[in-house]
């Protein structure tokens, strides 16, 4: 059997990243290991977060930006699976089951990904005014995708200094290689919108703009 890695890159998670680590917790295809990096944080949540959790291990560093503590998470890793987890996400019990029986399905799977159920935090937050549709859909967010290590190894790193779209442009650049990818059709990941993601997300268009950039780029070069 596959051996898997869960990643949790964290910075100032709150109450959030405790939620993440209890939903890797009961996961009924155990990770090998679980590394949280801990990106500079001034809250002080991490240390109580991991408290008594064991096969947990932390990684403190200076703050980097989310590209450097998922690099971070996966230089600490031996599995021949990665899967890395934003630590105000949750994984359903049967995620890395269903993940690990895709990249099993069939000879040279590299990556598979699934579904995506997005929800609104119960305490709110969102910007006055602001609706946001509850919905499930494909996606290939790093929460509901299993990377084979080799083809992180081939891809490279998360570009340092990318706070929005690094997830985008590391894929956009793992398709060039043409690896096989499976599709599972079933929820993997429960990502949450709240306050500071869609403040985020709405703040890094601008980033998004530079990814698509780059990609049209790499087509255009044949890469």
């Amino acid at each position: 059997m596959i051996s898997v890695d869960v990643i949790v890159p964290s910075f100032n998670s709150g109450g959030l990243l405790s939620e993440a680590l209890d939903s890797i917790q009961v996961q009924t295809y155990p990770p090998a290991r679980v590394i949280v990096v801990d990106d500079g944080s001034t809250d002080g949540a991490v240390s109580g977060a991991v408290a008594g959790r064991p096969n947990v291990t932390v990684i403190r560093q200076h703050n980097g930006g989310v590209s450097v503590a998922r690099n971070t998470g996966v230089a600490a890793s031996r599995a021949e699976a990665l899967l890395i987890v934003d630590h105000d996400d949750l994984l359903v019990p049967n995620s890395i089951a269903s993940l690990v029986h895709a990249m099993e399905s069939g000879v040279g799977v590299q990556m598979c990904h699934g579904l995506v159920q997005e929800f609104v935090d119960s305490r709110g937050g969102l910007p006055e005014g602001v609706r946001v549709t509850e919905r499930t859909l494909p996606a290939r967010l790093s929460g509901c995708t299993l990377v084979r290590r080799t083809l992180w190894d081939r891809v490279g790193g998360c570009v340092p200094g990318m706070s929005q779209g690094e997830w985008i442009d590391w894929i956009d650049r793992a398709m060039t290689l043409s690896p096989k990818v499976v599709l599972v059709n079933e929820v993997i990941l429960r990502r949450r919108i709240h306050a500071n993601n869609f403040t985020r997300a709405t703040a890094g268009k601008v980033q998004y703009l530079d990814v698509a950039r780059a990609a049209l780029a790499r087509k255009r070069e044949g890469r």
